[in-house]
């Protein structure tokens, strides 16, 4: 048979996006087109509203199709696609392979670049005519695609530096997968070593660790290791973790466990973790590294770390500015926003002798279903969060307390603040000892009140001052008036995207216990 080969053009399109209305019309498009970029998106949601003229833009200036669908009129289709969160840009091949998702920076050259990588022309074999004929026509071909050959980016987080090193991904991802024990496992391990000892005789606690006392804990952290920053950050490494865990998990389980019952984590407490497990674990058991790659990865390691090092005093790394928003020059009032490229300077430097309590927000990402989605942990506890500052009047603290927060999507955490936070999370940094912040993670999709979140402030902070400065609150506005009136009359979240931190005022503590007590809610 004689093989035909054609190269696949892009499509000649103009500078308008099509608006996708239906799984059937997506399913047609698809059909019709090689390869497009969809903006999944919701109407609601302010990202979506601030990505679709950069969208539209990037578009007037691509010869490759685009299109959007608002995932919350087409809820069949955002299920399809899996969308958790708005808003999702996807390139879509024709047939039935994967989406890929962009996880760039949102502005129009960035997607425009994007866009025109994923859509690089390939060679399409056509063994028939009526392959040929299918091929004219636009269908879909039962042939062999050999695609042109594309480097993905490495979307990893602008704070962490960009480094070239020749070690292939499996042995990366599992030396990553290791050096992330010392951040998870090892403080729980020390922590629960304490309390077996202390409860224990020596017998005892040896028996208690070999039936698998300490190996739910290693369970445990084997299933969450790959959300931390030496692999989350760089998605090839990232999703050479995920397969790593789905394929080895029992191994992995297998060898933290024996290295736990040994007592190894007690015998070195001061020493990395990684620099015992890593070249048993992944040059001897698993054969994913050589020692010449453990060696390189310990050089490239070092180098690492000066950069970072110089990325965390500067605000730049030593490639590119941190993904960061434009900084604010208005004096900070009772809710500052804060950005990537002035966070080390407003919440560890300035405020080195004050608590600063942040929110790290992630608008669109949440566990509730895509249906859903405008309940999503932001959309729930964002105007609590402005309730808060309100209430909580951090000018009047006598420079103890300081409340700000900071839109994660648009504003890499610099490194080492809250690098492994990729969720919704509050924190409270402490005064004099920034290095140990305070998290409140599970914030159950915003569904907290806002007696909860005062408490955590009290809790959290070791500062006499702010402590004293919270009561006074609490005292002013009564019991009563922290669980009545505060809550009354919140914004909802639409009103809440278009305050202006610099306009919010402090609440009248006793104001709340007046309006209670005249009956005024």
């Amino acid at each position: 048979m004689v093989a035909l080969w054609s190269l696949l053009s892009t499509h000649t399109h103009a500078a308008s996006v099509t608006k996708i209305a239906s799984t059937d019309a997506f399913d047609a498009f698809r059909e019709q087109n090689a390869g497009f970029a969809l903006l999944v998106y919701a109407p609601w949601c302010g990202h979506s509203r601030a990505l679709l003229p950069e969208f539209d833009s990037a578009a007037a200036s691509s010869s490759t199709p685009f299109a959007k669908v608002d995932g919350t009129e087409v809820e069949e289709l955002a299920t399809r696609l899996d969308i958790k969160g708005y808003p999702t840009l996807l390139f879509i091949h024709r047939g039935d392979g994967p989406p890929i998702e962009f996880d760039g920076r949102r502005d129009a050259s960035t997607i425009s670049r994007w866009v025109a990588s994923k859509a690089a022309p390939s060679l399409t074999e056509l063994n028939s005519s009526s392959d040929a004929l299918a091929f004219a026509k636009g269908k879909p071909i039962a042939s062999r695609t050999a695609a042109a050959p594309v480097v993905e980016d490495d979307e990893r987080t602008a704070s962490y530096p960009k480094l070239v090193i020749p070690v292939r991904s499996p042995c990366l991802a599992c030396a990553r997968l290791v050096s992330n024990f010392d951040m998870g496992l090892l403080p729980r391990l020390r922590e629960r070593h304490a309390q077996l000892k202390k409860h224990h005789s020596r017998t005892a606690f040896q028996k208690s660790a070999t039936v698998g006392e300490l190996e739910s804990i290693v369970e445990a952290e084997v299933e969450r290791i790959c959300s931390w920053p030496n692999t989350y950050h760089n998605k090839k490494v990232r999703r050479g973790c995920d397969r790593l865990v789905e394929d080895h998990s029992d191994a992995l389980v297998d060898a933290i466990s024996r290295w736990a019952r040994e007592g190894k984590y007690a015998l070195h407490l001061g020493d990395e973790l990684s620099a015992e497990v890593r070249p048993a674990l992944c040059d001897e058991e698993l054969q994913l590294c050589t020692a010449d790659e453990l060696t390189q990865l310990d050089k490239s390691d070092e180098e690492a770390a000066i950069q970072l090092k110089h990325a965390n005093e500067t605000g730049r790394s030593a490639e590119r500015p941190l993904v960061s928003e434009r900084p604010s020059a208005a004096k900070e009032g009772v809710l500052v926003r804060v950005v990537a490229r002035d966070f080390h300077e407003r919440v560890i430097k300035l405020a080195a002798d004050a608590d600063y309590l942040i929110y790290m927000y992630f608008p669109g990402r949440s566990s509730v279903p895509v249906a859903e989605a405008r309940r999503d942990t932001h959309a729930r506890l964002r105007p609590k969060y402005i309730r808060l500052a309100e209430f909580l009047d951090a000018p009047s603290s006598n420079g103890s307390l300081v409340v700000g927060w900071m839109d994660c999507v648009f504003n890499a955490i610099p490194y080492p603040h809250g690098s492994h936070v990729h969720k919704d999370t509050i924190a409270l940094y402490p005064a004099r000892s920034k290095s140990e912040p305070r998290y409140w993670k599970d914030l159950r999709d915003g569904d907290v009140d806002l007696d909860e979140l005062i408490s955590f402030v009290y809790e959290a902070s070791a500062n006499e001052a702010t402590q004293r400065h919270v009561r006074e609150r609490e005292e002013a506005a009564g019991p009563r008036g922290l669980l009545e009136a505060l809550p009354h009359k919140l914004l909802d979240f639409e009103e809440s995207l278009a305050i202006d931190e610099r306009e919010l005022r402090p609440l009248n503590a006793s104001r709340l216990r007046e309006m209670v007590e005249k009956d005024e809610l």
